[in-house]
């Protein structure tokens, strides 16, 4: 009786430590997918522009939906008009792309004072920028981007030297060389918070 109580459990623990099938791993290649129009409503973290608003991104009926709002009046609007881009887009790329599942989860408005003429955003790590008056888009040149080799990027080469505008729109930081400058954007004034990278 023993040896074979012992032999089903061997037996059932052999079964529960069963190596994965392709079917496991392509079930759960595809959980992110079934799960993610299962919330509604839920923001993601807010982006900042120079007039005071802010935008960011929330999950909506059948994907996500992008929102920019104004704390002062407590509206809200589109980000943009996420048809068109979509239309845009799948043109530019080659690639079919929907309102709801555009390809990117952050993007950042190029303008300043109010007067916003086009997103950039990343699709698969390359810069893309489309137009917000005719919705054109296209890839964006790769200026000042890293090189890097798999995972592992050029050190020699700054990462990012786009400058960051505070929530007040009135200082930038960025990447000069290996330090961090902060720029006054009323009148240009340099302010170095490093010196030896």
């Amino acid at each position: 009786m023993r040896k074979i109580a012992a032999a089903l459990l061997l037996g059932w623990l052999g079964a529960a430590q069963a190596a994965p099938t392709s079917a496991d791993y392509a079930r759960s290649l595809g959980l992110r997918e079934a799960w993610s129009g299962l919330t509604r409503d839920v923001a993601f973290p807010a982006q900042w522009r120079d007039d005071g608003r802010f935008y960011y991104r929330k999950t909506v009926q059948g994907g996500f939906a992008f929102v920019l709002a104004d704390p002062a009046s407590g509206d809200s609007q589109p980000a943009f008009d996420a048809t068109r881009l979509a239309q845009a887009l799948s043109q530019a790329s080659g690639q079919a792309y929907s309102p709801l599942r555009l390809p990117f989860e952050h993007f950042a408005y190029l303008g300043q004072n109010g007067d916003y003429r086009a997103i950039g955003f990343g699709i698969d790590y390359a810069p893309w920028r489309c137009s917000l008056t005719d919705y054109v888009c296209s890839a964006a040149p790769e200026q000042g981007r890293a090189r890097g080799f798999s995972v592992v990027r050029d050190p020699a080469v700054v990462s990012a030297n786009t400058p960051r505008r505070s929530p007040d729109g009135k200082w930038e930081a960025y990447a000069d060389g290996f330090d961090v400058v902060l720029r006054r954007v009323a009148d240009g004034t340099l302010t170095r918070l490093s010196h030896d990278g």
